[in-house]
Formats: C-alpha cells, structure tokens, sequence
C-alpha cells in the first residue's frame, strides 16, 4: 500500500464515536449501499450504486451514479459531476463526508490530526430496511439543515479562537478541558456542548459554576446561531461558520 498520508481520503463523521478514515486506493471508487461498492454507506437513503468518484491525472471528480436522491458539495445539489477541492463537504444520503487530498497539509481537519483515526468499517453503521427511499423536499432540507449545522456550528471564544465540536463532545473548564474557563470553583470539565443527533446543546456540568444563555441561567438548552453564552466568567458565541463573529 502506499503512504496513507499522501494518499486521497473521505473523512466520514459518525455520530457518538470517534470519526473514520476511507482511503481512496483505486483510480475509480463506487459508492453505495451495495456490495459491488468500494466505499459501502448501508443506509437506506443511499442507493445500491449511488455515485462514482474518479481520479484524473490531478484531479478528483465525484459524479452521480443514476442515484434516488443524488448528492451535494459544500450545500449545493450536483446534477452530474463536480470536481473536488480539499476540505470539500459532501452529503450523501443521511452521511456526512469531507473529501482530503493527498498532500500533508491534508492529513488535518480543522486543526486536527486525521493520521491516527480508524479506518472506514462499513459495519459501524447501522444498517436499514433494503429499499431505497426517495426523499422528499422535507427530507432534503432536514438533513441539509442538520449537516450544516454538525459541520458549520462553531464555538468562538473572546480570544477569537475557533472550537467545532461536531459530533464530539466539547468540554469547557480547568486544563482537563478542551476550552479553557475563567472564574471561581472552575474545577475540572465545568459545561459540555454536545450533539443530540438534531443540535448542539450546551449543558452546565457544575452546582458552583453559571452556565448562562444570552445572559439567562440555563442548565441544559439547544444552542442557536447567534447566541451568546458565558460559563464563569468567559464568554463565547455559537455561530455557524460562515458568519462573522461579533466579539
């Protein structure tokens, strides 16, 4: 096998449990529900061969396959065919997937190391009835609205440093933490933002420490882009990344 760290790759973010790695080893890469394909989602809003992606010479191509319910890059539905760049975000079914290239930057998502993850094992997901379903407008936008915000939603803190907690859990607090805490009593993880498999929550894990939402007392609520939030005395900002923070 060649160097997986100057290999192409699809990073797929899997709920509750660590994210994996697909190693792109062939020219040509099906991908589907079906066993005839390379890179297996078994799910049932994707179709047994659902698309093909191609490498070419330096260049990486995704095109759909004759699928139900086709695919789309960075939000945008792709009719036929589309050229990748790296850190392109594509969504494929109810699958949340970012294309990597080969080179080392590629080996980081979002500050992040992707070198030590565990390779794709289909038999991770949970597998649904055997029939396609077509989804509908509802559909669509649900699962568009939802991928945007596990891939888009952000945490900022004052300093203007960026946290994405994705699926993850994100932990706020003393050096154990992830986001460093500010204030009295801050021992230990002191709040968490998590995934609920629809938003991210913010959830106050300390008697001693305030967790506040657009300065009201909360113990646990749904985080919406835009909101202002302060645990002891740090403040953040949930925002999708897209928008420009306000601090």
């Amino acid at each position: 096998m060649s160097n997986p760290n100057l290999m192409y790759k699809i990073l797929l973010k899997m709920l509750h449990q660590q994210d994996q790695i697909f190693l792109i080893e062939h020219d040509e890469i099906l991908i589907g529900r079906g066993d005839e394909c390379q890179f297996r989602l078994p799910n049932v809003s994707v179709s047994r061969l659902h698309a093909k992606l191609l490498i070419e010479g330096e260049n990486v191509f995704l095109s759909d396959a004759g699928s139900q319910n086709g695919f789309r890059v960075n939000g945008k539905k792709i009719e036929h065919r589309v050229q990748l760049q790296s850190f392109d975000e594509i969504q494929i079914g109810t699958f949340s997937l970012v294309f990597l290239g080969n080179t080392p930057r590629d080996n980081f998502y979002r500050g992040r190391s992707v070198r030590y993850l565990n390779l794709y094992n289909p038999k991770t997901v949970v597998v649904n009835d055997d029939a396609t379903f077509v989804m509908t407008k509802r559909d669509e936008v649900s699962i568009a609205t939802k991928a945007g915000l596990l891939n888009m939603g952000c945490v900022v803190a004052q300093n203007g440093k960026y946290y994405y907690p994705e699926s993850n859990i994100l932990s706020f607090g003393d050096k154990k933490a992830i986001v460093p805490v500010e204030g009295w009593f801050v021992r230990g993880v002191v709040a968490t933002v998590w995934w609920d498999n629809k938003r991210h929550v913010l959830e106050s894990e300390s008697w001693w420490v305030s967790t506040r939402i657009n300065e009201t007392k909360i113990s646990k609520k749904i985080l919406q882009p835009g909101d202002r939030f302060s645990i002891g005395k740090s403040s953040f900002q949930y925002l999708l990344r897209e928008e420009e923070k306000i601090f």
